[in-house]
């Protein structure tokens, strides 16, 4: 890092230049949820016209910890009305529900 800024920098130095970036970012990140938590406009339930409903579920196996042969399923269902271009090759889910079971 040193030879990017031209002058010395210590490895004390540098983590707290990391660790105040970092901690910056978070209450950027802070804010943003609490604007789209608090300011967001909320739909109702059955308020949304579509033509149609997406659903995707997966699940996998998981070896317990100090067990040989027990595992756990885990799994994740979702609905959604559909999905957005976010980026290059991503996209987001619309009007996304997860499932309980």
């Amino acid at each position: 890092m040193s030879w990017l800024i031209g002058d010395f920098i210590s490895y004390c130095g540098l983590d707290r230049m990391i660790r105040k970036f970092l901690k910056d970012l978070q209450e950027k990140d802070k804010e943003r949820r609490a604007h789209l938590f608090f300011e967001a406009e909320l739909v109702a339930q059955g308020q949304i016209p579509l033509d149609v409903l997406y659903g995707v579920s997966d699940n996998v196996w998981i070896s317990l910890y100090g067990e040989k042969q027990r595992k756990t399923e885990v799994r994740v269902e979702i609905m959604y009305t559909g999905k957005r271009t976010i980026g290059v090759a991503r996209k987001a889910l619309e009007n996304k529900i997860k499932v309980k079971k």
